[in-house]
């Protein structure tokens, strides 16, 4: 069974990467009827039957962005809270379960809201995030699983995920909500004694992110425009005194603020003590350039992210 399950999960991987999305259908409905077959005869529970719980919401994810009514992210939760249901009730046995099935449901999440219908969008992310944030729950009271820095971070992505996608979702409410749970999971990530979960290199430039997607500029008054720039300087200051910097983050980051003047005045007191420059002359650099005048000390664990030190974008 676990590997017919994961063979049909690959199938279904495979064909969507191929733009098939009904050949990745087909493969993902092979897997969720072989897990249910599975689930019939009642084999005892044990970690390889976990990863067969594993192998079916990866097939589900796959397809995750391809709908826009939420059907495989539904899916893949449904399995994982099968895979719950199932480690529990096997003889009062504890098994333990892996944290990357939970975190292949927060990606799916993340990347359904992204292609949601503009009609279905209001509440979805609160709802959605709030299922995320009940999973971490269950995980850390029923399962014994603490979340880790993915887990945050793909919550942190759901709940700019819809904006990030089309700007013209949603209504100004629903961005503060959205908002007040990035900074919620922010927040607990930065707590005190965490050693788990800490933010890292991607949660920074998920950050950044939000912020652009949920407090555009154009659309703040001056006093919540003020309260953006200190966010900003706060979570710019975290980033750098934990070396997580990428290129990817400082160019999101430029984007803040409405024009280039005012984040120069943001950057440069930020580097005095480390770098001597006028900002005539960092107005004559480009982004690359810019980037290149940090301290390499601000980088010093984020520059091993490639995928986020490609290229300014």
């Amino acid at each position: 069974f676990s590997i017919a399950i994961d063979a049909w999960a690959h199938a279904a991987s495979i064909t969507v990467a191929k733009g098939d999305i009904s050949g990745g259908q087909v493969a993902a409905k092979k897997a969720q009827a072989l897990l249910d077959e599975l689930q019939h005869r009642r084999f005892e529970f044990c970690s390889i039957s976990a990863s067969c719980f594993g192998s079916a919401i990866k097939a589900w994810s796959s397809l995750c962005g391809k709908s826009e009514d939420g059907e495989y992210a539904n899916r893949a939760e449904d399995v994982m809270h099968q895979l719950i249901e199932a480690s529990q009730s096997f003889r009062g046995l504890y098994v333990p379960l892996d944290i990357i099935h939970f975190n292949n449901v927060f990606d799916a999440w993340a990347r359904e809201l992204a292609a949601i219908k503009p009609d279905k969008s209001r509440g979805s992310v609160a709802s959605v995030v709030t299922n995320m944030q009940h999973a971490i729950k269950q995980m850390r009271e029923c399962n014994n699983i603490q979340p880790d820095t993915s887990s945050f971070n793909h919550i942190i992505r759901a709940c700019y995920a819809p904006w990030a996608a089309r700007g013209e979702i949603g209504y100004d409410d629903n961005r503060s909500v959205a908002m007040g749970l990035v900074v919620e999971a922010y927040m607990e990530m930065t707590k005190d004694g965490n050693n788990v979960y800490r933010p890292d290199a991607h949660t920074y430039a998920h950050m950044f992110k939000a912020i652009a997607c949920l407090l555009p500029s154009d659309s703040l008054s001056s006093d919540d425009y003020a309260e953006k720039l200190v966010l900003c300087k706060t979570i710019f200051e975290s980033c750098c005194r934990e070396g997580q910097m990428t290129k990817s983050a400082f160019w999101v980051l430029s984007k803040l603020f409405r024009d280039e003047n005012e984040f120069l005045d943001f950057l440069l007191p930020q580097l005095s003590g480390y770098v001597e420059v006028s900002k005539d002359r960092l107005l004559r650099l480009k982004d690359d350039s810019l980037y290149k005048f940090l301290p390499s000390e601000w980088s010093r664990r984020g520059r091993n992210y490639k995928s986020l030190n490609s290229h300014m974008r």
